[in-house]
């Protein structure tokens, strides 16, 4: 495979990590279509709230890394059972500290996001840990 100038790699990672925080989104909307009364949940269980969007972050940063590295968009090694465990531990570690700090989950809590950003981040971790 041809080596990319720096800015073109750059530019494709970005791009990467911006259709990684699109899929977190788009898997939680679809599971809330689905299961419409999460709503519910979110107010009475807070701990299987946090499962369930835990779940959709996590699933939506790997599909997205998955493509992208099944597209060579990224040069990486595949390394699915790592990037899995990183995306599943980068999304929950938040969510635990949210629901142990929030009485209740509200849309708008930080952790949110932060949980977002784990879940693409710990995608991101095997790469950088075992190299090429």
């Amino acid at each position: 495979m041809k080596t990319r100038p720096l800015f073109i790699r750059v530019l494709i990672v970005l791009g990467v990590l911006f259709f990684q925080l699109v899929m977190t989104q788009i898997v939680t909307f679809i599971v809330s279509l689905v299961f419409g009364g999460l709503e519910n949940v979110q107010q009475s269980n807070k701990y299987l709230f946090a499962a369930a969007v835990g779940l959709t972050f996590s699933v939506g940063g790997f599909l997205a890394g998955c493509v992208a590295l099944r597209f060579h968009w990224l040069d990486a090694e595949p390394k699915y059972p790592a990037r899995a465990v990183g995306t599943l531990i980068g999304a929950y570690v938040p969510l635990l500290a949210a629901v142990l700090l929030y009485p209740v989950l509200e849309p708008g809590n930080p952790f949110y996001s932060v949980s977002i950003l784990g879940s693409i981040l710990g995608f991101h971790v095997p790469t950088w840990i075992g190299g090429k």
